[in-house]
């Protein structure tokens, strides 16, 4: 809501007869804060065209559990090799994340993306998703149980260089209170490879990183965990996304450190500084 006042306000100055100092003032103070917005890691992206595919299933009953599932798939179009590559591999990581941690059988994972999908999809719905409620703890052990399995992803791309894939989900099987999860992946878009920190830094210079996120974690939450694999690829810097109990208690939540790239950039590989560069 206030990043909608803000554009109500800059339009209502844009249209006035203000100066062009002023209005360039509004400009750069809107822009300032929508770059900073909660969600600004994981937005899609004009540069790549996407598809999305949502899925709602509410209220599937079992004997004696209900489940509720919702999954929001989105994938990049595009008819590129690196392109191609990265959305076969998205489409099994999407359906391979939390909470079942199943793969699809190899079987659906040859063929055409499209008859892939809907393969999948009928595998995820039908084999996952019952056997998800099949693993809810029966009522007399928990009294009324309604469990959930939501699930969204998202694509941002980074100055063409970067396709930075993300899995935002949560799930309850009948415990005391829901589990959260992000599944962050980094793709080059000329290659369509996976980007992993040792693509990145070398072995050593990981070790001086870890010294670097500490530091941030500490100050945010006097937490020490390092780098992990987790990790979203910024046009300037690099956030580690930690789900529950990795840095913190349940109560820490998801547990996010941003790193500029002033503080790595002297230990990055020459050939991974141009992925934060224009």
């Amino acid at each position: 809501m206030q990043h909608l006042a803000l554009l109500h306000l800059v339009f209502k100055y844009m249209t006035s007869k203000s100066n062009n100092m002023v209005k360039q003032i509004l400009i750069l103070l809107s822009f300032a804060i929508l770059v900073n917005g909660e969600n600004v890691y994981a937005q899609p992206s004009s540069d790549i065209d996407t598809e999305k595919v949502v899925v709602k299933r509410y209220g599937l009953t079992y004997t004696a559990r209900m489940l509720d599932f919702v999954y929001e798939f989105v994938y990049p179009l595009g008819d590129s090799p690196a392109i191609t590559k990265i959305r076969e591999q998205i489409l099994v990581d999407y359906f391979s994340a939390a909470p079942t941690y199943a793969t699809p059988p190899k079987e659906l994972l040859t063929g055409d993306f499209s008859e892939r999908l809907t393969a999948i999809q009928e595998w995820y719905e039908n084999d996952v998703i019952k056997g998800f409620a099949g693993e809810i703890a029966p009522m007399e052990e928990w009294g009324q149980v309604k469990s959930h399995d939501f699930r969204t992803s998202t694509i941002r791309n980074n100055h063409n260089k970067v396709l930075v894939y993300c899995i935002a989900g949560s799930y309850s099987n009948g415990i005391a209170h829901p589990r959260y999860y992000n599944t962050c992946v980094n793709y080059d878009l000329q290659s369509g490879n996976q980007i992993a920190l040792a693509d990145l830094f070398d072995e050593a210079n990981i070790k001086r990183l870890d010294a670097i996120v500490n530091e941030v974690l500490k100050s945010q939450d006097n937490y020490t965990v390092g780098t992990i694999e987790n990790f979203i690829m910024l046009p300037k810097g690099i956030q580690f996304v930690y789900d529950e109990y990795i840095a913190g208690p349940y109560s820490a939540g998801t547990v996010r450190a941003t790193i500029p790239l002033s503080k790595f950039r002297h230990l990055l590989k020459d050939s991974a500084l141009t992925y934060f560069e224009k």
